[in-house]
């Protein structure tokens, strides 16, 4: 099971493994919108991280990809490279700040997710400073 969290939701998606760039939620809302509405030309953009996503998912599905077009803008093709940079400068004051966000979005789920234990640090995912404390509580 991996947690992902995308503005006020809380998606509890059941995995293996995950990684910043795992692509099932993605697949997920792809099928949901194309199952609603099947008529319909169904386009994607993805930034940054959520642009690695989308790309990778686009690899992932291939000619079964029932996208009509994508936009990937400011992609970090690069996720290791990225994620050394991502602490440095300025990025930091912006890693500080998504920590945060992240912290508050999980908080406020907390009482379903308080007895998940096993191999997930809840009380780091909490108490997060930075993006990569939330990763490691949680990943």
């Amino acid at each position: 099971m991996y947690l992902s969290i995308y503005g006020k939701v809380l998606l509890v998606v059941y995995r293996l493994l995950h990684t910043r760039s795992t692509t099932g939620d993605m697949r997920e809302v792809v099928r949901h919108v194309s199952t609603r509405y099947p008529k319909a030309n169904i386009y994607a953009v993805g930034w940054s991280l959520g642009a690695n996503i989308l790309v990778r998912y686009l690899g992932e599905e291939s000619h079964r990809c029932p996208l009509s077009g994508v936009g990937s803008l400011c992609n970090p093709f690069n996720l290791i490279i990225a994620d050394e940079d991502f602490r440095k400068g300025f990025n930091n004051i912006y890693d500080k700040v998504l920590a945060k966000g992240l912290q508050s979005i999980f908080e406020r789920h907390l009482l379903l997710l308080e007895d998940m234990g096993g191999e997930y640090n809840i009380p780091l995912a909490v108490n997060v400073k930075t993006v990569k404390d939330f990763d490691e509580g949680l990943t």
